[in-house]
Formats: structure tokens, C-alpha cells, sequence
């Protein structure tokens, strides 16, 4: 959505798509902070009728992790 001004947004400007096998079960707008060293999730939606169970986001914050690691960052906190 970062072609959309920020008062019709409904997500965040970068977000990713969380891709559970061939479903989408949500967004995350991760952001990483280079010169704190840390990747913070500014914002998490899921999908309607998508329960966000401890398995899920077990997976989310192994995802997270990855991706801090790959941009040189801390996962900040866990969702």
C-alpha cells in the first residue's frame, strides 16, 4: 500500500504476506532499524476467520527472526 496516501491505508506502507502452505493467514510490516540493530513489527493483521494459535506465531517469529538475522538486526520482541 505504499502507493496509497496514509489516511486510506488499510495495512501498513511495506508489508509482507504471512503464507501458511498455499494460504494466506495474514500481514506484517516488519522495520528494520539499522542503526539500533533491531527489526521491530510495527504492524500484524490476520486474516478473517484465521485464529492466531501459539503454533502460528511459534512459525511468524521464526520467519522474523530470519529476517533480522538476513538485515544484520535483533528481533526486537516476539508477536
Amino acid at each position: 500500500e505504499i502507493y496509497t496516501k496514509p489516511e486510506k491505508r488499510i495495512y501498513g506502507a511495506y508489508l509482507l504476506p504471512i503464507l501458511m502452505g498455499d494460504q494466506l493467514v495474514g500481514r506484517v510490516e516488519p522495520v528494520c532499524e539499522r542503526k539500533k540493530g533491531v527489526l521491530t513489527v510495527r504492524g500484524l493483521w490476520w486474516e478473517e476467520g484465521v485464529k492466531p494459535t501459539a503454533a502460528r506465531r511459534k512459525a511468524l517469529n521464526r520467519a522474523l527472526n530470519k529476517l533480522a538475522k538476513f538485515n544484520g538486526c535483533a528481533l526486537e520482541s516476539g508477536v
